[in-house]
């Protein structure tokens, strides 16, 4: 077997936001990652959603927060990152 036919596909959009986002008390959803709410409209797909996570966070973030939640249930330890930290490296990558 060689290298490539070891890796995974990448998520899904639907399975990349499922496991992003939470369900907020005011019927939005709340990113694991930040923790700011977001809308998605019911059958409308989940653009608003991966547009938010290409937008407020590097690919490397989003990668990072869903192998952990899958492996750990939580983001918990992404969350502790100090927005300085978080700063420098985003302006890095």
């Amino acid at each position: 077997m060689n290298a490539t036919s070891k890796r995974t596909a990448p998520p899904t959009n639907k399975q990349l936001t499922s496991t992003i986002f939470s369900p907020a008390p005011d019927d939005r959803l709340r990113c694991r990652i930040c923790a700011k709410h977001r809308s998605q409209a019911n059958g409308k797909g989940y653009t608003n959603l991966v547009d938010h996570l290409r937008r407020a966070h590097s690919q490397v973030t989003v990668e990072t927060a869903y192998k952990h939640i899958l492996q750990y249930g939580t983001a918990s330890l992404v969350l502790d990152i100090s927005p300085h930290a978080k700063g420098i490296h985003d302006w890095i990558e």
